[in-house]
């Protein structure tokens, strides 16, 4: 029953997404912020969950509560995969600056994606994992667009993942953020198996 009350929550959180309420936030709150929420998650599994800012606490505006639904599902997703590799679960959360844009990464030693797969993991209701929905990773593509941020993923089997997402800093002007946008994106497509800008 709960699993069932899970999915249907899932699917209405995409088929019927909120207005944004942008508010700007220091990005390293963003990442404490589930660290706080998955507490006891983490601790039940046994798993080491990491935190670190090279961003000097650099600011972006997002919807908070969109924004950590997002890193919600990304987190548990790379809980998950620790969980299935059967060693020592390590998830390492990160942002640093990149130019005028600070990136956010989720990087987990799980049993990671095979490349024939990576290009299809955003896609509504494709699932890697017996038992998955296929809605968590959709659910992220949705609100990362909604925030026109870079979404990428590397990702070598049997080593790990690392997802990465990337936003202006806030204060930037419509231009520059597009600049940057275009930039970065190519880069992150450049060393990445998946990357949708």
């Amino acid at each position: 029953l709960r699993r069932l009350e899970g999915l249907v929550s899932d699917f209405l959180s995409y088929a019927r997404p909120r207005p944004l309420e942008l508010e700007e936030v220091a990005a390293p709150a963003l990442l404490e912020h589930v660290r706080d929420l998955l507490a006891a998650e983490v601790a039940a599994q046994g798993c080491c969950l990491l935190l670190e800012d090279r961003s000097s606490a650099a600011r972006v505006r997002v919807d908070r509560a969109q924004f950590a639904q997002l890193l919600l599902n990304l987190v548990r997703n790379a809980l998950q995969a620790v969980a299935d590799a059967g060693r020592p679960g390590l998830v390492r959360c990160t942002c640093h600056r990149q130019g005028p844009r600070v990136v956010l990464e989720v990087t987990d030693n799980g049993v990671g994606i095979p490349a024939g797969e990576l290009g299809r993991i955003f896609e509504l209701f494709y699932s890697t994992r017996k038992g998955g929905t296929g809605l968590g990773l959709a659910i992220v593509d949705r609100i990362a667009r909604a925030h026109d941020a870079d979404l990428a993923v590397q990702s070598t089997p049997g080593v790990g993942t690392t997802v990465s997402l990337s936003l202006p800093v806030a204060g930037m002007s419509r231009e520059s953020r597009a600049s940057a946008s275009r930039t970065l994106g190519a880069e992150l497509s450049a060393r990445t198996g998946s990357g949708r800008t």
